[in-house]
């Protein structure tokens, strides 16, 4: 059965979305505001069957549906202060609808006069004959045309199937210039999608604003005006996973131009410190960093240190429990006697030494903790 061939009766837009209203009134007049207002759907065929709206599927179907009604909503005017007797319902997928195909509407509520009001109506189209084809898409109907003939001129065959062949040769009034490429048409533009085109920056190089890239929407940039990218592949290879969500594997080879020896241990680079805080760094007998700070003989005082994870050596250590023995003057090693507190949520801690822990000239401290590099500071105190 066929749901076409039966046009001619009150025709609703095409489109997305169906609004379906009913007026209800008492038997003694009132407006009908209170109760269950149900609405139903059904699709007449050719033969003069009907087909009814299971709207649990949004399909018309022959046999028994899931779901027959849908309640409707009542509406008042006046910002929601005035009753006026109308019920609406909002359908807003129409996969199931026929441009040009006949569908009966009916409104059930107990509390009205007569208790069901009844309607038809046509979807899209036109009355009577015009053919009628819908948008697979969008649902939209069109009217249905063969153009053969021109100003009386034959329309010549098309190069595409349904793709028409023009030659334009005036715009607005204007004549067309003829192109610098066969073919090719020369334009200016001065409007995108309504809005006036601004004013470029460098002759002939039209100022863009991406919003799009493939189909996707462009990120909104951290800092104005500098796009964010996400790197897959550099110089024709692909970029390796981080080990770290946001931070990028990289292999250091050069610094300023020079190249960057092998190291002594795989994944630590060697360093060669020159200077300090603006000062020629100075190491100790032992090779380790020399500092001299205000600390004096047999008086308690502190210092700050930084410590980082064992597994890559890079990443900063927090939240750990930082121990730490001292060799005074290089004796045996024995444990401080101060306190080591973690400065705020950084990987910086802060060494209280007691007044024991600095009773010597030169005294080596050796910081550890469960999953980081051990760190040694050698000092020699200041009497």
């Amino acid at each position: 059965m066929a749901n076409t061939g039966v046009k001619g009766i009150d025709v609703r837009q095409t489109g997305t979305a169906l609004v379906f209203r009913a007026f209800m009134q008492t038997s003694a007049g009132a407006l009908v505001t209170t109760g269950t207002t149900s609405l139903y759907l059904q699709e007449l065929q050719s033969d003069g069957s009907i087909k009814t709206y299971d709207f649990s599927t949004n399909t018309f179907s022959s046999t028994a549906v899931t779901t027959e009604t849908a309640s409707m909503t009542y509406r008042k005017s006046n910002n929601a202060a005035t009753d006026t007797g109308l019920w609406t319902y909002a359908l807003s997928v129409l996969t199931g609808f026929t441009a040009g195909a006949v569908y009966l509407i009916r409104v059930n509520n107990p509390n009205a006069y007569p208790t069901d009001q009844y309607r038809e109506i046509q979807f899209g189209g036109d009355q009577g004959d015009l053919a009628v084809l819908a948008s697979g898409s969008s649902g939209v109907g069109y009217l249905e045309t063969d153009v053969e003939s021109w100003r009386t001129g034959a329309v010549p065959a098309t190069s595409a199937t349904g793709v028409p062949v023009v030659d334009p040769h005036y715009w607005s009034g204007g004549a067309v210039p003829a192109p610098s490429q066969t073919g090719v048409p020369i334009t200016d533009a001065h409007y995108w999608s309504g809005s006036i085109v601004a004013t470029p920056s460098v002759s002939g190089v039209p100022v863009v604003d991406v919003h799009d890239w493939s189909g996707s929407a462009v990120a909104t940039p951290a800092i104005t005006g500098v796009p964010v990218v996400d790197v897959h592949d550099w110089s024709g290879s692909a970029v390796s996973s981080p080990s770290t969500a946001g931070v990028p594997i990289v292999d250091t080879h050069y610094w300023i131009a020079g190249l960057i020896p092998a190291q002594t241990t795989a994944g630590i680079p060697d360093v060669n410190v020159k200077e300090f805080a603006g000062s020629a760094a100075a190491v100790d007998t032992n090779g380790f960093p020399r500092i001299a700070g205000p600390y004096k003989i047999n008086t308690a005082s502190g210092f700050a240190f930084a410590m980082v994870s064992s597994s890559d050596h890079v990443t900063p250590y927090t939240g750990g429990s930082v121990s730490a023995v001292r060799s005074i003057a290089g004796g045996s090693e024995s444990a401080v006697g101060g306190t080591i507190t973690q400065i705020g949520a950084t990987n910086r801690y802060y060494f209280a030494g007691s007044a024991s822990d600095f009773n010597g000239a030169s005294i080596e401290y050796t910081f550890s903790a469960t999953g980081a590099d051990p760190v040694t500071v050698s000092i020699n105190t200041t009497p």
